[in-house]
Parts: C-alpha cells; structure tokens; sequence
C-alpha cells in the first residue's frame, strides 16, 4: 500500500506492480468498448462521448483503484479512441492528500498530482469558465482536453539552480503547469496557471506558445502529411494565425527564448527564424489567396457546407443546418482537438470539390 514514508523510487516501483495488474483490466474494457460499438463494413456513425468508472483493489498492495474511460471518437481507420485514468489517493509526509495516476495500458507511465495542482485547475479553469464535466473526475478532464503539451522555454524569476534542474514550464491548451521530476520517468503535477491569472509577461509567454503550437501543427499538415492532409483543416489553421494579433512577432520570440534555454541550438534556431520569416509570406499569400479568388471561393464555402453536413447528420443534408449549427461546427473544425471526429460517406459531390480544392492548394503553396 502507498505511504507517506515512501521515497519517490519506493513509490515507482509499487506503482509498476499495480500497472500490470490494472493493464489485463483496462485491456478488457477496452475490448468491449469495440465490441459494443462495432461499425458495420462501410457503413460510419458517430458516437458521442461515452465513459464509466469502476472501483479495483489490487490483490498484492491492497491500494483502492478507481479505473475511468471515456470514448473519445472514431479514428480514421474506424479504431475506436478510448482515454483512460486510473488513480488512487495517498498521503505524503506532510499530510496532504494527492494522486497517483496511470494512463493508458500500452506503456507504463506513472504520475502524482498534488491536492494544490487540482484546486488550482478547478478555481482557475473549471469554476472560473462554468464548466460541467458531466462526472468526469477533474484530473480525467484535464487529460483528455489537454492531450498535448509542450515545454516552455521560460523559468520564474525566484527559482534556484536546483529548481532548474528538476522543474520545468509546460504549456497546454488550458494554460500553464509546473511539473517536478522526481525521476527522469516520474512527474509530479505541482501547479495550474490560467492565461487570465497570468501577469502580462507570462500571459505573454503563454500566447507565444499557443501561436507556436498552432504553427506546428500547420506545418504537419503542410509538410509531414503531404498530399493526406485535409485541406480545411489547413486553411482553417492559417487562418487562425494570421487572424492573431502580433502572431508572427510572437512566434519570433517563441525561437528566441528558445536560444536562451538551448544556447548550443543558437545557430540553428537563427536558421529557423529565417525560414519561418519566408514561411509567414507564404501562409498569408496562402488565406488570400483562397479568400480573394471567386470561384475557389465558392467551391470552399460549398466544401465547408457538405463538411458540417457530414459532422452533424454523418451525410450531406442540403441546407438543413441552421446558421447557429453551422457557426458551432465550424469552430470546431477550426480546433481539430476539440472537434469529436466522425467518419464520412465517400460521396461524389464531397470527393469532387475536396479534389478540387486540394488541386488549387498546389497551385498556391
């Protein structure tokens, strides 16, 4: 059983024998997460979030687990995406009470959350936006709406060397978190900043890391995925940067705080913001582009129609998506991550404008 007198090493290895037992369970679950929402061939439908909670206790430590899933979406390949936590409370030598989390059951990667890093994010997220996570645990929510993160080239003024070395910034679509590694592999949860709790040069920082992740994911699209991507997520990416106030001077300094933390990448780096300066020209001549030229146009406004057609009813449907539909869906479409993908009917009118749209993308890159 997990308590206060464990080292952080002591802690770990308790945690790895709970993982292989918890595993065959998660793995179960998961199985019959597919079986019960199994697709016909050629035939998709959307499924809406979906999650329970069960309660285990391990036979060997006697630690009280709660296991929770949720169904996030379909992928694109049909495989069902299912996100689970399990966590378990337990005492450190100072009496406060915190979590031990493991996530997935394809990788042991054992985490703590302090009771602190919790009642940060329900004051400076969840109460603060009204937010009803329909029973899901807060630090399930957090995961599942946070499922990227990336470090932060930024440390407080007030942190030792020793802070330094063991501490790191993270940047995350919600805001801000400070995690401590009580192991190169082990991650303690310390603290949660909301962009509006920020000072000016944090709120700063977390724009310029928000800008950058969004410039990532463009690139991917444009680069790494080639001729897979989805056009309108593309256009609706680039359109978003350079919607951003200051976006492209913000990026810049996203690489410069980078050569302050990496001084052996200056070069580099240096070489990075010259690229991303002729790369920024190309994604503006890019929106304008689309958004200038009549015909294409037409063509983007009527993809955008069948699009949100799709994610509502899994078929087009005219004109019977209200303008308010329209409106919420489109958002979505313009943040991937939140949008709950839905697999459609290949269709001919869909297959020839998405054909020509992605034709005249090539004419503009």
């Amino acid at each position: 059983m997990l308590i206060s007198t464990m080292t952080a090493d002591e802690i770990y290895k308790e945690l790895k024998e709970e993982y292989w037992e918890l595993r065959n369970i998660m793995i179960n679950i998961a199985e019959k997460c597919i079986r019960d929402h199994k697709t016909l061939k050629n035939r998709h439908h959307f499924i809406p979030p979906t999650g329970s909670k069960k309660t285990y206790t391990t036979r060997k430590n006697k630690n009280n687990w709660t296991i929770e899933w949720h169904i996030i979406s379909y992928s694109k390949n049909q495989d069902l995406s299912v996100l689970f936590l399990s966590y378990t409370t337990y005492v450190d030598r100072a009496g406060k009470t915190h979590y031990a989390l493991l996530g997935t059951p394809n990788q042991f990667f054992p985490m703590l959350m302090s009771s602190h890093f919790l009642q940060r994010y329900r004051e400076r997220y969840l109460d603060l936006h009204h937010i009803n996570t329909g029973g899901m645990s807060p630090q399930a929510y957090f995961f599942m709406k946070n499922r990227r993160a990336q470090l932060v080239s930024y440390y407080p003024k007030n942190w030792t060397a020793e802070d330094k070395e063991n501490k790191s910034v993270y940047y995350c679509t919600h805001g801000l978190y400070v995690l401590r590694w009580l192991r190169e592999d082990f991650p303690l949860f310390i603290t949660f900043l909301d962009e509006t709790c920020l000072t000016e040069y944090k709120a700063h920082i977390f724009q310029s890391e928000k800008v950058s992740a969004l410039f990532q994911k463009y690139i991917n699209l444009s680069v790494h995925s080639k001729n897979k991507f989805d056009p309108i997520q593309r256009y609706s990416i680039a359109k978003q940067l350079i919607q951003i106030p200051n976006a492209k001077e913000l990026l810049i300094d996203f690489f410069k705080r980078g050569k302050v933390r990496h001084p052996e990448d200056a070069e580099i780096l240096d070489q990075a913001i010259q690229q991303f300066d002729k790369k920024w020209d190309s994604i503006v001549e890019y929106t304008q582009a689309l958004d200038n030229n009549e015909g294409v146009k037409q063509q983007r406004d009527r993809l955008f129609q069948q699009y949100t057609d799709l994610l509502l009813y899994g078929k087009p449907k005219g004109d019977r998506t209200t303008d308010f539909e329209r409106k919420e869906l489109l958002n979505k479409m313009a943040n991937p991550e939140k949008q709950l993908f839905i697999e459609h009917n290949n269709t001919d009118l869909f297959q020839i404008v998405m054909d020509k749209m992605k034709e005249f993308d090539q004419k503009v890159r």
